[in-house]
């Protein structure tokens, strides 16, 4: 393999290093200083591709405009070099100040190469040189040249500088992420060096641009700084600061007790200005607190929570004393560090009110949910046990009822067997009181399905007055039916939708006396869809607002007079609603106590599959 060749692999190698190391350093883009090094990488990326781009064109042309690019990434990591350095030295406010002022060169730079054609203030004579190993730009430095050379360098010098002076104030970590980014900048200084000077020592490629090899060099150290050292993950930081800026109060003291230093926050707690403290003995500083001082006089090591008075108010302190040594080990005073945790300890004391609090509510709700499951439990089993008792006898009845029917259907005793008819009407009615039982349980297990069909509104309206009319007119009262001839047909369940209204007009029947009951059906149309409204109107003795409010209450008995009193399950209302739910509609009623009811029944026209009954009661309710 040439070496040519291997110089482009080089250059392949440094510029993968480059895009590796920029991805990684922009997930760290909001740590002080990454952007910085995001600038560095992505300058000798740059400069890297556009240096491979320029070896592999042919014509003159190609090569000046991917020479043109690389000024890009030099003016970049250029700047990127002394913008980092100032950032993890902490002298980033000269940032703040005269940052602006770092892109007026990499400005001209910009626009004087790629306009250098019209004033050849860069390159003088550019042209093709295919005298050496490889066709190669080649051309003599022209005045401005001299100036991007010059000052790219002394941005490098004071960022070298800059580096140098913070490894010799910093722990062993420091230096050695320090180390790496000098090997790092040092490295292709000294490619730069030899290519501008002229000494590449290689015949037939002495114009070949050592810096963006060099990458290849610097690059893994630099990716060694980062991975190693954590160079993006742990910075310098300037320790005299961060006491400055602590919350809590810091003091130094010398061998003899007496206070070598202390931070802002510790003045601020004892009320003097931080002058005034230095070389002062700890008795006089802390007069009020003598106790303690005798307690920790000869403490060199130690961390309790204390309870101290200070500003006319008790708080609580973390008080932590560390001893400070020489390199001999020899203690040569005491680092005192205190931190009030007044309202961590009314937040602690307030946690166990809380957690106290809690528990007893817990117990007071895990007993009331033991008495609900209970009493759920007795009522299941009463509502099972009390319908397969009361369903087997019924069935027996109508079963015979059926066969004495048909027995006297063959004789002339017609008014016999109206009267056998009748009662097997009733007997089954009564059976569908005991069935609307089960039917609940069912809706509570979430095991009731509809049964859907498309049926005529008016047939249902007419078997109804022939079902409700016993029912009504045994009070006294006088059954109306309205309902429209055009009404139409309606897709739903016609079984519970005849309970539905049943369920209504008797109860409408039970509270009624001398009066009347109405059965109305009409057609809405909302924003819904098409919906059938039932209603169904007594003028019985209404109900208050209290009253409508326990209505729907499964087993509610609604407290009224003895005279209207009329026994029953509690269920046929709440039962009806959750059928009317269960098919997409509801119930709604309006009272006046003395004046009556209005129970409205309201059922989508054409009622949807439904698949989850579950999922439709919870999101009815």
């Amino acid at each position: 393999m040439s070496l040519y060749l291997s110089f482009q692999l080089l250059l392949i190698l440094s510029a993968t290093i480059s895009i590796g190391l920029l991805g990684y350093a922009l997930r760290y883009r909001y740590v002080p200083g990454a952007l910085a090094f995001v600038l560095i990488i992505a300058g000798e990326g740059i400069w890297t591709i556009g240096y491979f781009a320029e070896l592999r064109a042919e014509l003159l042309i190609g090569k000046i405009v991917w020479d043109n690019i690389q000024f890009i990434g030099v003016d970049l990591a250029a700047i990127g070099t002394l913008v980092f350095a100032l950032v993890y030295t902490h002298q980033d406010m000269l940032l703040r100040r005269f940052g602006a002022l770092l892109g007026i060169e990499p400005i001209a730079n910009i626009l004087l190469v790629w306009t250098d054609p019209a004033h050849h203030l860069v390159r003088i004579a550019p042209q093709l040189d295919t005298a050496g190993a490889f066709p190669a730009l080649v051309y003599s430095y022209g005045p401005w040249m001299w100036v991007m050379i010059a000052h790219a360098y002394l941005l490098i010098a004071v960022t070298l500088a800059l580096l140098v002076r913070e490894s010799l104030d910093n722990q062993r970590l420091y230096r050695r992420q320090i180390l790496a980014i000098t090997l790092g900048l040092v490295v292709p200084l000294i490619g730069s060096f030899i290519t501008v000077a002229g000494l590449v020592p290689i015949a037939g490629m002495e114009s070949l641009d050592l810096t963006p090899i060099t990458f290849a060099i610097a690059n893994p150290i630099l990716a060694w700084g980062v991975f190693r050292y954590r160079l993006l993950n742990l910075a310098p930081v300037a320790r005299h600061r961060v006491v400055e800026q602590m919350a809590d109060g810091v003091i130094v003291l010398d061998r003899n007790g007496r206070i070598a230093d202390i931070n802002p926050a510790a003045c601020t707690t004892l009320k003097v200005a931080p002058g005034v403290l230095i070389g002062q003995p700890t008795e006089q500083v802390f007069a009020d607190w003598a106790e303690l001082i005798v307690r920790y006089r000869d403490v060199e090591s130690v961390r309790e929570e204390l309870t101290v008075a200070y500003q006319g108010v008790s708080h609580y302190i973390d008080l932590q004393i560390s001893p400070l040594t020489d390199r001999r080990s020899r203690v040569t005073g005491r680092l005192i560090v205190w931190h009030d945790i007044t309202e961590r300890k009314r937040a602690e004391l307030e946690l166990v009110r809380q957690t106290l609090q809690l528990e007893r509510q817990t117990l007071a709700l895990q007993q009331a949910k033991d008495a609900a499951e209970a009493a759920s439990r007795a009522k299941s089993a009463f509502l099972s046990s009390m319908s397969h008792e009361l369903r087997t006898p019924l069935t027996a009845i109508l079963g015979y009822t059926e066969l004495i029917e048909t027995d006297l259907g063959e004789g002339e005793t017609d008014q016999i067997g109206g009267d056998i008819a009748r009662i097997k009407t009733s007997g089954e009615h009564l059976l569908g009181l005991i069935s609307s039982v089960l039917d609940y349980s069912k809706i509570e297990a979430g095991k009731l399905v509809l049964d859907l069909t498309t049926f005529a509104i008016a047939d249902l309206m007419d078997e109804l007055a022939t079902l409700a009319r016993p029912l009504v007119e045994h009070q006294g009262n006088r059954l109306v039916v309205e309902c429209p001839p055009a009404i139409g047909t309606m897709h739903a369940d016609i079984i519970r939708t005849r309970q539905i209204l049943l369920n209504l007009l008797s109860n409408a029947a039970k509270f009624t006396r001398q009066g009347q009951v109405t059965l109305r059906a009409s057609r809405s149309v909302g924003v819904d869809g098409v919906s059938i409204v039932f209603e169904v109107i007594d003028t019985g003795i209404g109900m208050d607002t209290e009253q409508i409010g326990q209505l729907f209450q499964e087993f509610m008995q609604i407290d009224l007079s003895s005279e209207y009193h009329q026994g029953g399950t509690g269920l046929g209302l709440a039962l009806s609603r959750q059928l009317c739910r269960l098919m997409g509609g509801d119930i709604v009623v309006v009272s006046q106590l003395h004046v009556g009811s209005t129970f409205t029944a309201i059922i989508p026209a054409h009622v949807a599959e439904s698949a989850d009954l579950a999922q439709t009661l919870r999101s009815s309710t």
